[in-house]
C-alpha cells in the first residue's frame, strides 16, 4: 500500500512513536500514570488482578466496582467476550466495570451463523465465545440466553458471547431507540443501522413511560413474554444512558453501522474525525459500514466522540490460493494461506467472487482474529492484487500469484517478527516504512519495539509451511 504522506527523517520517526501517546503501551495497570478515561470493548483476557479490554490491562483491586446487568458481582465474574464499560484512573486502575447483555431471551431459530431470539437476528461466527463447549449447537430452539455483541450494518447483533440465561423466572430483555411515542407505548428501533428491525412496544398493566422519555431516547425493555408478531407487552421499561460517559477521554470499538470516515456510527455512539486524526491499520477510505474499528478520542458535551485515533479490528489481511472445495451458499469456511476464514452471510464478495467459485483462485481475505486467534473471521473477499500469473489452477478469474499477511506484530528480534501466529523470516527482505521509503534493519526493528501491535504487511518469497515463511518485502501500514 503506498500512501502520499511526506516521511519524517527515521531517527525522528521512531523518536517520536517511542514518546507518543498510544495507549495500547501505557495503560498497563502496573501504576504508571496515564490519564483518567472511560473504555467500552469486549473483554479478551482477565486474571485475578486485571482485565483486558480493547488490548489494555486495568488493573482490578478490592475497591473496584463490577455490575452485570446492574446486579453487584466481582471482577472474577466477567467473561471472554463480554461487552464492557470501564471507568479508569490516572492510574490505569478500574475504578469501575459495568457490563450489561444486550439481549435476553429464547431462541426461536437456530441456523447455520445466525439466531433469532424474539425477532432479533443473531449473527454468530468464529469470533463468538459461548460458556460450553457446545458451541452453536449446544443453544437450541427454547433455550433461555443472554446475547453480549454490537449492532452491526446489516441491522442484526454481532455476537461477542452468548451464554444460557439460567434465570428462574423468564424474562425477555432489548435495548434500542424509541419513537412514535404515544400514551400506549412507543416504536422501539434496536440500532440506527438501515435494515434494523423494529418492535411495537405496549406497556403493560401498572407500566407507564418513565420520566424524560423522548423522541430518540435509548430505552431498556424487558417483558414477562417472548415477542409476538413484532409486539412486546412491556413490564417495565426505563431510560438506559447509552453515552460512554460525561466529558472526557474515551475509546469504543465495535462496528460501523453507519456514516462516512469524516462522521460514523460505533454502537449508538456518534464518532467524528479530523485530519489530525491518527489512521492504524486502515487509512479514511477503508472506513465503511461493516467494518470492525477502535476509536479513540475526547468525548464532547453530546456524548460524540471526536477521534485522535482510529483502529481497524479488521485490519487482518490474508492473501494466496483459496484451499480446495471450499464450500457452497452464502457460508462456510476455507483455508488460506493454512488459516482457516469463515464466511458469514455478512461477508462481502468482490470482483464476481462467491463461494461456488473460488475454486483455487488467488483471493485477499480482509476480516478479524476468531476466538481461537488462529483463524479468521471475513468481512470481505476480493481477488488477489499484483504478482500476476493466475490463481494456482482456478478458473483465472484473479489474475495474481502473490502472498502475504498483514497483521500486527506481537514480536520482533532482528530478523523475525511474529505476526498472527506466523514467523516471518526477514534476513532477506527489503523493509520499507508506510510510503513504501527503505528503511534500515535497525530502524525497523526499533519502531517496532517502540510501537506494540504496530501493523505490517509480509509478502512471502517461498512457501507457508507450519505457519513460517521467508519474505521478501515487509512494509509497515500503521500510521496513517
Amino acid at each position: 500500500m503506498r500512501h502520499t504522506i511526506l516521511a519524517l527523517p527515521l531517527a525522528a520517526l521512531v523518536a517520536l512513536a517511542a514518546c507518543s501517546d498510544s495507549s495500547s503501551s501505557s495503560n498497563n495497570g502496573t501504576g504508571g500514570t496515564t490519564g483518567a478515561k472511560v473504555s467500552q470493548g469486549v473483554v479478551t483476557a482477565r486474571t485475578t488482578s486485571a482485565v483486558t479490554v480493547n488490548g489494555q490491562n486495568f488493573a482490578t483491586t478490592s475497591s473496584t466496582t463490577v455490575r452485570i446487568d446492574d446486579n453487584p458481582s466481582s471482577a472474577d465474574q466477567l467473561q471472554p467476550g463480554m461487552v464492557v464499560k470501564v471507568n479508569v484512573d490516572d492510574h490505569g486502575n478500574a475504578t469501575s466495570i459495568d457490563s450489561k447483555a444486550e439481549l435476553r431471551g429464547r431462541v426461536d431459530d437456530n441456523g447455520s451463523t445466525t439466531i433469532n431470539v424474539g425477532g432479533q437476528l443473531v449473527r454468530v461466527d468464529d469470533s463468538t465465545h459461548f460458556d460450553d463447549n457446545g458451541g452453536q449447537a449446544g443453544k437450541p430452539v427454547g433455550t433461555q440466553v443472554r446475547v453480549h455483541g454490537f449492532p452491526d450494518d446489516k441491522g442484526g447483533l454481532r455476537a461477542s458471547r452468548v451464554e444460557r440465561d439460567r434465570s428462574s423466572v423468564f424474562e425477555f430483555e432489548i435495548h434500542g431507540f424509541a419513537s412514535g411515542l404515544s400514551a400506549s407505548g412507543f416504536t422501539l428501533t434496536v440500532s440506527k443501522a438501515s435494515g434494523a428491525p423494529t418492535f411495537t412496544v405496549q406497556y403493560g398493566t401498572g407500566v407507564s413511560a418513565p420520566a424524560g422519555l423522548a423522541e430518540g431516547s435509548f430505552v431498556e425493555v424487558k417483558s414477562a413474554s417472548q415477542p409476538a408478531g413484532g409486539t412486546i407487552v412491556a413490564s417495565s421499561v426505563k431510560l438506559d444512558d447509552n453515552r460512554l460517559g460525561e466529558q472526557g477521554e474515551a475509546e469504543i470499538e465495535g462496528f460501523v453501522t453507519s456514516g462516512t470516515s469524516a462522521s460514523f456510527v460505533i454502537d449508538g455512539v456518534t464518532v467524528t474525525t479530523t485530519s489530525s486524526t491518527k489512521w492504524v491499520g486502515g487509512g479514511p477510505a477503508d472506513l465503511i459500514p461493516g467494518v470492525k474499528v477502535e476509536a479513540e478520542g475526547h468525548l464532547d458535551s453530546s456524548g460524540n466522540l471526536a477521534a485522535t485515533k482510529v483502529s481497524f479490528r479488521d485490519g487482518y489481511r490474508l492473501q494466496g490460493a483459496a484451499g480446495p472445495s471450499p464450500a457452497t451458499g452464502t457460508s462456510g469456511t476455507f483455508t488460506v494461506v493454512g488459516r482457516t476464514v469463515q464466511v458469514t452471510d455478512a461477508t462481502e464478495f468482490d470482483d464476481g467472487l462467491t463461494l461456488a467459485n473460488l475454486g483455487t483462485e488467488n483471493v485477499q481475505v480482509r476480516g478479524y482474529p476468531a476466538a481461537d486467534g488462529k483463524g479468521l473471521v471475513a468481512l470481505r473477499i476480493k481477488c488477489g492484487t499484483g504478482g500476476g500469473g493466475g490463481g494456482g489452477g482456478g478458473t483465472s478469474r484473479c489474475n495474481s500469484s502473490r502472498t502475504f499477511v498483514q497483521a500486527p506484530v506481537t514480536s520482533a528480534s532482528d530478523p523475525t517478527i511474529v505476526m498472527f501466529g506466523f514467523t516471518v523470516n526477514t534476513a532477506g527482505a527489503s523493509l520499507q516504512d508506510r510510503n513504501g521509503a527503505p528503511m534500515t534493519r535497525s530502524d525497523f526493528f526499533a519502531f517496532l519495539n517502540a510501537n506494540a501491535n504496530s501493523v505490517v504487511k509480509a509478502r512471502a518469497s517461498s512457501a507457508v509451511t507450519n505457519d513460517a515463511f521467508t519474505s521478501d518485502e515487509v512494509e509497515l501500514e500503521d500510521d496513517h
